[in-house]
């Protein structure tokens, strides 16, 4: 027992377990807090302007691409890089054609996405 504190009954909250139901003027030293928050006022209100604004922007023109010479096609290598892969990517074709996820998927060919 502390000192001064005889016949005193202390109570102490543990987590999840209240106070004892007894008036709040019988422990006088017991501080109510609450972790709500309080309410905002908010109203609503129309608004007009007469004043109109246009702004413009301009941007630096964009550096022409320089067009790459197009390599010439090393056709012995690629008939026979085609060769070796062709089996894998049959056989991967045939299991994509199979396969059921894209199910109701609808292709929007007008709709054009610029990277």
């Amino acid at each position: 027992m502390l000192p001064g504190m005889e016949g005193t009954t202390l109570y102490v909250a543990a987590m999840g377990k209240p106070f004892p139901p007894e008036p709040p003027d019988l422990i006088p030293r017991r501080v109510r807090k609450s972790c709500q928050t309080a309410s905002t006022a908010t109203a609503e209100a129309p608004a007009q302007t007469r004043k109109h604004v246009d702004a413009e922007v301009q941007t630096e023109a964009p550096e022409p691409v320089s067009q790459q010479p197009v390599p010439q096609c090393d056709g012995p290598r690629l008939v026979a890089f085609l060769r070796r892969v062709e089996a894998m990517v049959t056989r991967e074709l045939n299991k994509n054609w199979q396969s059921h996820a894209f199910d109701g998927f609808e292709v929007n060919w007008s709709e054009q996405q610029q990277t």
